[in-house]
């Protein structure tokens, strides 16, 4: 879970670059990363932080496709949302 929840910040960073800008997803990746309550899941074996990770980043994956750029990334998407239900 902590391993899941380490990765997720660095995957949550390069997600938001493009769309947000550098500075913006910085800010919001440490926002993220500092928060008390995913300090404290990432390191308890709970399935709240690959339940999140797996929901959230599929659903950043879905930001092409909501901007009418795309459907290239909706494959990953759906995996991702598949991983998020199993967890």
């Amino acid at each position: 879970v902590a391993l899941c929840g380490a990765l997720f910040v660095i995957a949550y960073y390069r997600m938001l670059r493009e769309p947000l800008g550098r500075q913006t997803a910085l800010a919001a990746t440490l926002l993220l990363g500092t928060c008390a309550g995913w300090l404290v899941y990432s390191r308890v074996a709970v399935t709240d932080v690959p339940l999140t990770a797996f929901f959230a980043a599929s659903m950043l994956l879905c930001l092409d496709w909501i901007r009418g750029r795309g459907v290239e990334r909706l494959p990953w998407a759906g995996a991702l949302l598949g991983g998020a239900v199993l967890a």
